[in-house]
């Protein structure tokens, strides 16, 4: 591709000539170098000006179409009945893309060759890439999620990264950071590189999972007394899986400050978490109330999983 000129799109400016003039002592002096010098200089200013301004616009203009690109790349690939996740990546890859072909044309704008083009993005690609290795580091790490697949739109995942445990909904995977929901419904950006190279737990990648609860509950208690009462509202809760059955049972570990841990363990399709979960928080506690079985004063119902959001069916 040839150089844009943009000198065919401004008017050339012509100086008014002072051709020679004669100094007071006799002196001739020619001025009509100087005139073509100043004519010269004035045009090749106002050249460079308009040339600057092209570049700018088209640059704006670049990154606003690469974002509705983006979005509609996104739209498109999802009706073809690509999976949501894959559609975000690729149309945050068109984006950039773009982009950066709007800025190479940028440069042909302001008269810069190809191979000046070329050497100008590789000087400003080691530049960016020393400046923002860490930049550069979440890239990689967003197609390494994506070729590898670890979670999809839609899965709660929670990543573990030393004492923090940022947990949410996936919403969107980009080059640089994946989005996530919490259950209060904050948005949190964590970055691509940071969830490759820690664990990630997806608590909805399988299609059954279990529910831990434990009941703390006086020292004497009997299990077949425990089992009376809570089997039955185990296996009365229709979401609860026939196989693997029902567990109630003592965990001799923990048995602290006169208690004893009491831990029930049932399994169910991963749409019907949430449900089942606090149905039988309510139910299991009426039933030993029911039974004569007596709570401690600091009986706490909890499960071991994460309250996550209910998927459709």
């Amino acid at each position: 591709m040839s150089n844009i000129s943009v000198s065919a799109i401004i008017p050339h400016i012509e100086l008014p000539g002072f051709g020679r003039i004669t100094l007071p002592g006799g002196e001739r002096l020619d001025l009509r170098a100087f005139d073509k010098t100043a004519e010269a200089a004035v045009n090749t200013t106002a050249e460079i000006f308009v040339a600057a301004l092209l570049a700018l616009l088209l640059l704006g203009l670049g990154w606003l179409i690469s974002s509705k690109l983006a979005g509609l790349t996104q739209r498109l690939l999802i009706r073809a009945q690509l999976d949501e996740t894959a559609a975000a990546f690729i149309g945050s890859l068109a984006r950039y893309t773009f982009f950066f072909t709007t800025l190479v044309a940028a440069f042909k704008i302001l008269g810069i060759s190809d191979a000046g083009a070329t050497v100008l993005v590789g000087a400003a690609g080691l530049a960016t890439a020393f400046a923002l290795r860490n930049t550069l580091t979440h890239l990689a790490g967003g197609f390494m999620l994506m070729s590898n697949r670890p979670f999809k739109v839609g899965d709660y995942i929670e990543m573990i990264d030393g004492s923090e445990r940022p947990q949410g909904t996936v919403k969107r995977i980009t080059l640089f950071n994946t989005e996530v929901n919490t259950l209060t419904n904050e948005r949190v950006f964590l970055p691509n590189s940071k969830i490759w190279e820690n664990a990630v737990i997806n608590h909805t990648y399988n299609e059954v999972r279990m529910i831990e609860f434990k009941l703390p509950l006086p020292l004497g208690a009997r299990l077949a007394a425990l089992k009376k009462a809570l089997l039955p509202v185990l296996q009365a809760e229709k979401l609860v899986l026939k196989r693997p059955e029902p567990v109630v049972g003592f965990d001799t570990h923990e048995l602290h400050h006169g208690t004893m841990t009491v831990i029930v363990h049932i399994w169910v399709r991963q749409r019907d978490y949430v449900e089942v979960r606090y149905n039988l928080l309510d139910s299991m506690n009426a039933a030993l109330v029911a039974e004569g079985i007596a709570a401690t004063p600091a009986m706490v119902l909890r499960t071991e999983m994460p309250k996550t959001p209910k998927k459709k069916k």
